[in-house]
């Protein structure tokens, strides 16, 4: 009856454990996520402002916005006419430019967004210079220093929280897998007994698997029920904060990517200590 309780214990207290590092994986990742979104928004929110040439055709035009969006590292462009842009000198100045000049000298103009790079840091340099060559671009405007240093630093980070998520799920691996460890080592008794009797191995690791893929479906189960709560209460208390709650489909593979790991990781660590003790001699069986 104490073997059982204590056996019983081990099992639950594994279970939490391996509970908590899926949560605190779960919380890096999701801020992962929320830095990715982050720096993937204020690099679309950087832009090279392209001046059009006056007396430019429309046919030209359409032209030279395909040519724009096809040049390597653009995203996307957003247009605006002379009309526009007096509108907007209009909107800033409250004075319309026409009363200081008797025709509008604002050009018409494309912003041109950058592609968010995640292999590379984006090369602004290069992108402006692509543009320049263009037919029909009139001058090409960007802050050089900044969109150049935005960019290296956005990379930088990213290179820097993936390499730590990284770590971070190497060594819940080898916590979990220590933990499963734990808990078939405190039935090795049964097993050797069971082998004596004449039991086969599929036989013996029949309830081990199974105890193993409840364990995992337990645990990922709690990890996100605590990490649903913490969301919820960082979108409570700091709700500006540009987090990724409204994304379910980003939220959802973070969520199934959590129950997988947990599952995967209990399953494989409970089949390979399984192997170990299955050809375990006895005067192995008071060794860890």
């Amino acid at each position: 009856m104490a073997t059982n309780r204590s056996t019983r214990s081990a099992y639950y207290i594994s279970t939490l454990s391996v509970s908590m590092i899926l949560f605190l994986l779960g919380v890096i990742a999701y801020t992962v996520i929320n830095v990715s979104k982050a720096s993937e928004q204020l690099m679309n929110d950087m832009c090279i402002t392209v001046l059009i040439k006056d007396g430019i055709k429309k046919d030209e035009l359409k032209a030279l916005e395909k040519s724009l969006l096809a040049t390597s590292g653009v995203e996307r462009l957003e247009y605006t006419s002379k009309e526009d842009a007096a509108a907007e000198f209009r909107a800033f100045a409250g004075e319309d430019i026409n009363v200081f000049l008797d025709e509008n000298p604002l050009p018409a103009s494309f912003d041109v967004h950058l592609k968010d790079s995640y292999d590379a840091p984006v090369e602004p340099e290069k992108v402006a210079a692509e543009l320049k060559k263009l037919k029909g671009v009139g001058q090409v405007l960007y802050q050089k220093e900044v969109l150049e240093q935005v960019s290296y630093n956005v990379y930088k980070v990213r290179i820097i929280i993936a390499s730590f998520l990284l770590a971070l799920v190497v060594i819940s691996i080898i916590l979990i897998s220590n933990t499963i460890r734990m808990v078939v080592h405190s039935k090795r008794f049964l097993i050797k007994t069971m082998r004596l009797v004449g039991a086969t191995d599929e036989f013996i690791r029949a309830p081990f698997i199974r105890d193993a893929l409840y364990q995992g479906l337990s645990a990922g189960v709690t990890a996100l029920v605590m990490l649903t709560a913490v969301i919820l209460a960082i979108g409570y208390f700091s709700p500006n904060m540009p987090l990724v709650m409204e994304d379910v489909k980003t939220l959802g593979l973070l969520y199934a990517a959590i129950m997988v790991t947990g599952v995967v990781i209990c399953l494989s660590s409970t089949a390979i200590t399984l192997r170990r003790y299955l050809r375990i001699d006895n005067n192995s069986l008071y060794i860890y």
